[in-house]
């Protein structure tokens, strides 16, 4: 098959794809009422979700830490793999900063009203 048609008819199959897998066709819906761009959004999100769920696994009780993460990694990893690429990362980052100083890629330990402002 012509990979220009492939990747022209991505998002059709993606959504073939979707419908099949989740036997939409069982499920009653006015098509009318999905706005356009809802798969993509959906998916979007999702790995936002992902990568959000790596970094909580990767982050100890003190420190919080955020990386993002490659699009191929999050669909192609369970979390608690992304979770120790983003330790890997961060301990490879402080190494090469020479320790925790500004730009390491992992925040200070956090103080007691930090995390009830956060929380709020």
């Amino acid at each position: 098959m012509d990979l220009v048609i492939c990747g022209l008819s991505g998002f059709p199959h993606t959504a073939f794809n979707f419908e099949s897998e989740a036997e939409l066709k069982h499920v009653p819906i006015d098509k009318s009422t999905i706005p356009r761009g809802a798969l993509r959004t959906f998916v979007l999100k999702g790995l936002r979700f992902t990568q959000l769920q790596a970094n909580l696994h990767a982050s100890n009780v003190d420190r919080i830490v955020f990386s993002p993460l490659d699009p191929l990694d999050i669909i192609t990893n369970r979390v608690p793999r992304l979770g120790d690429m983003i330790e890997e990362n961060a301990k490879r980052k402080r190494n090469n900063d020479g320790g925790e100083g500004a730009g390491s890629g992992v925040a200070g330990p956090m103080t007691r009203s930090n995390k009830q402002k956060i929380a709020r």
